[in-house]
């Protein structure tokens, strides 16, 4: 099962081994050019092919990339935004949530791994879920994320988030993935496709927020994902989170070693 074009890209087979060095190379055009976006990307249990697309596809975009290993002390001097990758398995989200730039969402996260796996862990910030690391939707994700690392965002865009979601007809409730939230609407992605009433309640959590329910109404469809428009005013939670969201992925000081 695979993510398409309205909330995530898809990248299975790939959680080969942790990876992650520093890249000479990418140091040193980093040491080069100060006026370039930067950023630290870390591979958690993701083979070292796949970070290197990653960092390309991130370089195509002037946003210089330097390859580190989890845990590990930065060496550049500079300043840095974070990206993850991380394999959707018990062992790497484990570790995940053990760096705290991640686990309080202050840095990108692409998850690796099939909306199966994505709905057993939820809520644990990823922004775009990829179940295959093709080079074309390595680049499709980072097209997704790339605004919030300018600080490009404005109200009317979507913030991408993939979260476990429930959405109730009023005589059935389905399960599936938020694709990405807005101040008017937001996409899904359900489990099954279904015809849909004119009016729906979804729920679903975020991190950094209580648990957030409201009315919707379906205005397209695509198979088995949804675009969906709010009944109401999306409550002062949804609006807190969505305002504070792009300033917690806070650009990191680096200090080299002494």
């Amino acid at each position: 099962m695979g993510t398409q074009s309205n909330g995530g890209s898809t990248a299975a087979g790939t959680s080969v081994q942790p990876t992650g060095r520093n890249d000479t190379h990418s140091s040193a055009l980093i040491a080069e050019k100060k006026d370039h976006q930067q950023l630290k990307l870390v591979g958690i249990d993701i083979a070292a092919d796949v970070l290197r697309i990653f960092a390309s596809c991130f370089e195509r975009r002037n946003i210089l990339v330097m390859i580190e290993r989890p845990g590990e002390e930065p060496q550049q001097n500079g300043e840095f935004v974070s990206a993850c990758a991380v394999a959707i398995n018990s062992n790497a989200v484990a570790s995940f949530k053990s760096m705290p730039r991640f686990a309080d969402g202050r840095g990108l996260t692409f998850g690796i791994g099939s909306e199966q796996q994505m709905l057993t862990f939820p809520n644990i910030g990823v922004n775009v879920l990829l179940d295959e690391c093709t080079e074309s939707n390595i680049h499709a994700a980072i097209d997704k994320t790339a605004p919030l690392l300018g600080r490009n965002m404005t109200p009317h865009d979507r913030i991408p988030i993939v979260t476990r979601m429930s959405l109730d007809t009023g005589t059935v409730s389905l399960n599936g993935l938020t694709l990405n939230l807005g101040h008017g609407g937001m996409a899904v992605r359900l489990r099954r496709a279904t015809d849909l009433p004119r009016r729906v309640r979804i729920t679903w959590s975020l991190q950094g927020a209580n648990q957030i329910s409201l009315e919707a109404t379906p205005r397209w469809h695509s198979g088995r994902t949804v675009g969906l428009q709010y009944v109401s005013a999306a409550p002062d939670a949804l609006k807190k989170w969505l305002r504070t969201y792009s300033v917690r992925l806070a650009v990191t000081p680096v200090i080299p070693h002494r």
